[in-house]
């Protein structure tokens, strides 16, 4: 009976989803991932968080399954993919190394994006999809969210940026690239040279190094969200999803859609938002908050297709091109080969033309004179007499009479 009001309340839930936020971008290998995320612990040290280490249980024998929640960095990245999240590192404790590990306050790794609750039977794809975004206003009422919440299962999503598509007046939609505030505009990006990495996204080389360097490159979006371990009912790997809690969006953004992602400004925000043990459910959910803290420019409408994965997803679109009718290039063919069939008119070929007219009318006019002269020649009339008949001869004699 339990187990039954739950996914009618899931099912209710869905009705009132509301898409936004339903793709990123995230560019990073795993070593920039580190680099990207430094921080300093409470003992003051600067630190760069480790990759997380798979128990059995997550990494099992199921090679095929592992590799389908491997991540892979991508200009374009939609609902369902494997995407790189901090956590906590109390919540894997029991399968992390003995060592210095108590000094890390949080770990990388790879989940799924679109929660799937701990309790859903059957197929986790029938919900994933329907479950990327979270809002924050009916959070604590629904139990998909509320459960993972209350034990504390916060994570930060990382990404470059998220896209989010502007309705104009037109009713057309024009796609943005959204990202935090920073002295240049996130307008490049480049993806590693090679996407080999093991089965929880990081390069194995990755965990011999401690400290990679500072990083020196865009400043990575962090957004709030909450995440959930689901066990498929026959058995096999465990399946670590997320959510992105949304909100109503600040003016600076609204303009586009408005619904934005919680966002995590700083280091001291995301420290708060991971650490559970020290700050309640209660006080993170007044961290949800709409902030001042995002750039924005357009992007080609393109990117809108999730198999489009090109650099130009995240360069900036000129709109003035977009205003331009789509068949410019086949109607500039078109009037090329128009002049090119059609020959130029000139002095010469008027005067040519002119001749010819007159040249018509002298035929016209040389062959009417012919007839007559013809018609008056001896003997003409006479002939006509003999082959008319009596009418027509009447006619020719009152004719000539006259």
């Amino acid at each position: 009976m339990v187990r039954r009001l739950e996914r009618r309340t899931l099912q209710n839930h869905l009705l009132s989803l509301q898409a936004m936020c339903g793709r990123t971008a995230c560019t990073l290998d795993p070593h920039q991932l580190r680099q990207a995320c430094t921080y300093t612990n409470r003992q003051g040290q600067r630190r760069q968080p480790r990759w997380r280490t798979h128990d059995k249980g997550d990494k099992g024998s199921n090679d095929q399954g592992a590799k389908q929640r491997s991540y892979y960095p991508s200009y374009n990245t939609a609902p369902q993919a494997v995407t790189p999240v901090l956590v906590s590192s109390q919540h894997f404790k029991e399968v992390e190394p003995e060592g210095d590990s108590s000094a890390d306050d949080r770990l990388l790794t790879s989940m799924k994006w679109g929660l799937v609750p701990s309790w859903h039977k059957g197929d986790s794809n029938t919900i994933a999809y329907k479950m990327n975004n979270c809002r924050s206003e009916g959070m604590m009422q629904k139990a998909s969210f509320k459960r993972p919440f209350e034990r504390g299962q916060r994570c930060v999503v990382l990404a470059d940026g998220y896209y989010e598509w502007h309705t104009g007046a037109d009713k057309k939609k024009q796609p943005y690239f959204i990202y935090f505030k920073q002295e240049k505009p996130v307008t490049e990006l480049t993806l590693p040279d090679s996407s080999e990495f093991d089965h929880d996204g990081c390069s194995k080389e990755d965990e011999e190094e401690k400290i990679l360097g500072e990083w020196t490159g865009h400043r990575l979006l962090t957004m709030a969200g909450i995440f959930d371990r689901w066990s498929p009912p026959e058995g096999g790997d465990p399946l670590y999803s997320y959510s992105i809690i949304t909100i109503e969006a600040d003016p600076s953004v609204s303009w586009i859609h408005h619904r934005m992602p919680v966002m995590l400004d700083g280091d001291g925000a995301v420290r708060d938002w991971l650490d559970f043990g020290n700050v309640p459910s209660s006080k993170a959910l007044l961290m949800m908050k709409a902030l001042d803290c995002l750039s924005c420019h357009p992007v080609t409408p393109q990117m809108g297709n999730t198999r489009y994965k090109e650099p130009d997803c995240v360069k900036q679109f000129n709109l003035e091109e977009k205003k331009k009718p789509a068949n410019t290039f086949m109607s500039s063919w078109l009037n090329t080969k128009s002049r090119e069939q059609k020959p130029s008119v000139d002095s010469k070929t008027i005067a040519t033309k002119r001749e010819g007219e007159e040249r018509v009318k002298t035929e016209k006019k040389t062959g009417l004179t012919s007839w007559l002269q013809r018609a008056n020649k001896p003997g003409t009339l006479k002939r006509a007499m003999e082959s008319s008949s009596p009418e027509k001869k009447a006619k020719i004699v009152k004719t000539e009479v006259i």
